[in-house]
């Protein structure tokens, strides 16, 4: 589709860019609920998820380039207002952490807010600065290299793989948070020691019974039956004695 003017013909309303854009962000939201990206998050796993965007920097090492060429505005570079190359650099740090077990729950939904928010950014500063309407930044040149091949495949596809990343990794982490729960009380269930049977290092619990008979026991002094049983009768009868 880049090679066809209809893509390339900013003055229709709306455009036909945003229109294939738009009806890429509503399909891979949908389709982020299909039972194959659900094995991405069963599969690869969350670490691998978040690490995936370190892909990011390349982009923001090429936008840099293709502002230094003259054809991306400079509001679509790190030196304007896009910081999305914030998301690739912390990237790989973040899924070492989710990968060693270190990084807590709040971390990782702040830092995928983070990188969803850079991407949305650098999402509307690309759209205000087409020659439409609603275009912001009048400086030249304007963003139009976006409709032709091959630079067409940064907004139809590497922005789709970041969008998709982020709502699996909100979900990855949501079910991740869930298996750790139910971990934790399995095993609080099968911690639990039966009544007849002490842990280790700790004394035996006695039943009530079980004190009683004790008890009773420590009246009878360990020594032969023969000379206990002459006490005993002595006690009851003096004269025997």
């Amino acid at each position: 589709m880049g090679y066809t003017a209809k893509l390339h013909d900013f003055s229709q309303r709306p455009p036909q860019l945003l229109i294939l854009v738009g009806l890429a962000f509503v399909g891979i939201y949908f389709g982020s609920y299909f039972s194959a990206a659900t094995k991405l998050i069963a599969g690869p796993g969350l670490a691998w998820l978040i690490g995936l965007q370190v892909f990011r920097v390349a982009v923001e090492i090429f936008l840099h380039l293709g502002y230094r060429a003259g054809f991306v505005p400079v509001q679509m570079t790190l030196e304007g207002r896009n910081w999305d190359v914030l998301t690739g650099l912390t990237a790989l740090p973040m899924a070492w952490l989710v990968a060693k077990n270190k990084a807590p729950k709040w971390l990782i939904y702040a830092w995928n807010l983070m990188g969803l928010g850079l991407l949305f950014n650098v999402m509307v500063i690309a759209v205000l600065s087409m020659p439409t309407p609603l275009r912001h930044f009048q400086n030249e040149p304007a963003n139009t290299f976006v409709a032709y091949f091959p630079y067409v495949w940064l907004p139809t596809y590497l922005v789709q793989v970041a969008w998709m990343s982020h709502l699996l990794i909100f979900r990855a982490a949501k079910a991740r948070t869930q298996k750790r729960r139910n971990a934790g009380t399995a095993a609080n269930r099968w911690s639990l020691t039966p009544p007849y049977k002490a842990s280790a290092g700790t004394k035996p619990r006695e039943s009530g019974r079980g004190k009683a008979v004790r008890l009773r026991a420590q009246e009878f002094p360990a020594q032969p039956f023969s000379s206990w049983m002459s006490g005993q009768l002595a006690q009851s009868n003096p004269h025997l004695a």
